[in-house]
């Protein structure tokens, strides 16, 4: 095995639901997208990908397994990874990788925020899924989220404000979330 200091570091991004007709560089000329851009400049980008399904849980399964999902357990949604097939985080921390992981995973047959649980093969001090989100949220957080925040004022009264061309909106000076998982 390699050295940690000469081997590649992966970060690997799947951002739901969205097509690359909607970022900078894949050549949208009046969205912007630099931090995605920046990681894509800097790494590897794909011209062709094709998924295996077009439901949320199936198409994870695939990409986190590298089967087909109908051959792994989950082939529809709310069904969970069936527990002999190696995920990417198992395979990446048997070579002896740190492993962490963000966002939603919808592999454990749990509910849309998942169950807060870590697999293996993450590292449970980086394990933050939908569920581990929702429960660091205040009240105040949750009535916010659930309200949707949907009108420019409702935007402006909690210090949100739209940045850039696009539209993209984005929160002046950083979270009391982003605090607790950037000192991490």
């Amino acid at each position: 095995m390699e050295p940690p200091a000469t081997r590649p570091n992966f970060v690997f991004i799947m951002t739901d639901t969205q097509a690359t007709n909607v970022l900078g560089c894949y050549g949208h000329p009046e969205l912007r997208t630099p931090r995605i851009d920046g990681l894509a400049a800097g790494g590897i980008t794909f011209d062709r990908a094709y998924t295996t399904s077009p439901l949320c849980t199936p198409a994870r399964a695939a990409l986190f397994t590298g089967r087909y999902p109908q051959n792994c357990g989950a082939w529809v949604n709310g069904l969970p990874l069936g527990t002999s097939f190696p995920h990417m985080g198992q395979r990446f921390r048997d070579l002896g990788y740190n492993t962490a992981y963000t966002g939603k995973w919808h592999l454990d047959g749990h509910d849309y925020f998942g169950s807060g649980r870590c697999p293996d093969g993450w590292d449970d001090q980086y394990w933050y899924d939908g569920r581990r989100y929702r429960d660091s949220l205040s009240q105040e957080e949750l009535r916010l989220w659930r309200g949707g925040m949907r009108t420019y004022e409702a935007l402006k009264e909690r210090d949100v404000q739209a940045a850039g061309a696009g539209g993209t909106v984005s929160r002046i000076g950083q979270s009391r979330l982003w605090k607790k998982h950037r000192a991490a």
